[in-house]
């Protein structure tokens, strides 16, 4: 009896060795293996595209935008938004949806006549009322001006696979930067040997 107590303590012990192990190789691959750096890219690449988009006027490269269908009832095209997402390496479950996002306000114009969209509802109150307000505001930074930039302002590897980065907005003139009181909290994940954008969310400071 006392001699399987023995064994027993020492397998306790080796499976507490293992953990511990496992936790330690874990931590030091996430926070050392992991290059944040370029990960923070994929956020800053994607931002940089999307204000210079908006400040060009780009306007069916960086949102939907109403359009006629073959039979000239209205409808939403998200082909070239929809692709511009897809190459800044957002992940098909980010995509799915953003596409589900216009879903309502897909099947709500969907019997209306395209020339006739503009003259149906007299104001933003009207298309808002059936999710089609998009156009009134900026996506991804859910702010009605356009904003200048973005500076990343906190990296963190939550896991081998999760990377979180924070980043700032702000604007900018010949005095200077000025920051908003709004950022992106983008999650940056590992998905079959790519790291994709797997989620953005706008929060206030």
């Amino acid at each position: 009896m006392r001699g399987f107590c023995n064994i027993s303590r020492k397998k306790v012990r080796l499976v507490i060795v293992i953990i511990t192990l496992t936790n330690i190789l874990t931590h030091t691959y996430s926070q050392e293996n992991v290059n944040t750096g370029k990960i923070a890219d994929y956020v800053t690449d994607f931002y940089e595209w999307y204000f210079t988009a908006i400040r060009q006027g780009l306007t069916d490269e960086y949102q939907p935008r109403f359009a006629a269908n073959d039979n000239g009832m209205s409808t939403i095209a998200l082909e070239k938004y929809i692709g511009n997402l897809r190459r800044h390496h957002f992940s098909d479950s980010l995509i799915s949806k953003e596409i589900q996002r216009y879903q309502n306000c897909s099947e709500q114009i969907s019997n209306i006549e395209f020339e006739k969209l503009a003259v149906q509802f007299e104001d933003i109150d009207g298309y808002e009322s059936i999710g089609c307000d998009f156009f009134s505001f900026y996506r991804w930074t859910l702010e009605l001006e356009p904003v200048d930039g973005i500076k990343i302002i906190n990296i963190e590897a939550v896991n081998p696979t999760v990377v979180v980065i924070s980043g700032q907005f702000y604007n900018e003139d010949s005095s200077g930067r000025y920051f908003w009181n709004k950022r992106c909290e983008a999650t940056i994940r590992l998905i079959d040997d790519h790291w994709k954008i797997d989620n953005i969310e706008i929060v206030s400071n």
